[in-house]
């Protein structure tokens, strides 16, 4: 059997650097959120605003405004930001919603009014009957079961609102509320995010 060295099938005069192929960038953009969790774990540290914007403008190719914001003096205070950029606020019959910087106004319904109650409780499981406005202990199978259906539907559309006008905070809201029987709003600890009324 005849075997076939290193040398005898790389092409001539290319080093192995060479040789392998080229890292391209994946189509879609990391988020300011993805950018904090991928620091929080990689540093266990929780990162300044000023150092996770600078990246997000970095991965979007704005190099030179990346290195504004790291050379520029303080180092800028998450918590405070964080606070002030996460809003979900009822003003009548709309909501304002604020993530990372961006506003939306939608509509008053019942499925924004249970999100609302999630987000401003979160990791606490809520049963959907106490979401609803019902008496637990009266509720049989069935009409646990109708109150677990209109909840979950409810915030299901929400969700596809919030997702259609901001889609950056309906990925992250799909990614952190649970429905069911027991809902609950389960944001990553090291996000720093915390909404505003």
């Amino acid at each position: 059997m005849m075997h076939l060295s290193d040398t005898e099938d790389r092409p001539a005069g290319k080093t192995r650097s060479e040789r392998l192929p080229r890292w391209k960038a994946p189509s879609s953009q990391l988020t300011k959120s993805d950018i904090r969790r991928l620091l929080g774990l990689a540093t266990d540290v929780e990162s300044s605003e000023r150092v996770v914007t600078a990246l997000y403008h970095a991965t979007r190719g704005d190099f030179h405004r990346a290195k504004e914001l790291l050379r520029a003096p303080g180092t800028g205070d998450r918590a405070d930001g964080s606070a002030a950029a996460h809003v979900f606020r009822r003003e009548g019959e709309y909501w304002t919603i604020a993530h990372e910087g961006r506003s939306v106004r939608l509509r008053d319904t019942k499925g924004l009014r249970y999100l609302a109650s999630l987000l401003r409780q979160p990791g606490r499981p809520i049963r959907v009957t106490e979401l609803a406005g019902r008496d637990a202990a009266t509720a049989n199978r069935a009409g646990l079961e109708r109150v677990r259906l209109a909840v979950t539907k409810a915030v299901k559309a929400a969700l596809e609102r919030i997702n259609a006008e901001h889609p950056e905070l309906g990925r992250h809201l799909a990614a952190t509320v649970r429905r069911g029987y027991v809902c609950l709003y389960l944001p990553d600890p090291s996000s720093g995010i915390r909404w505003a009324e």
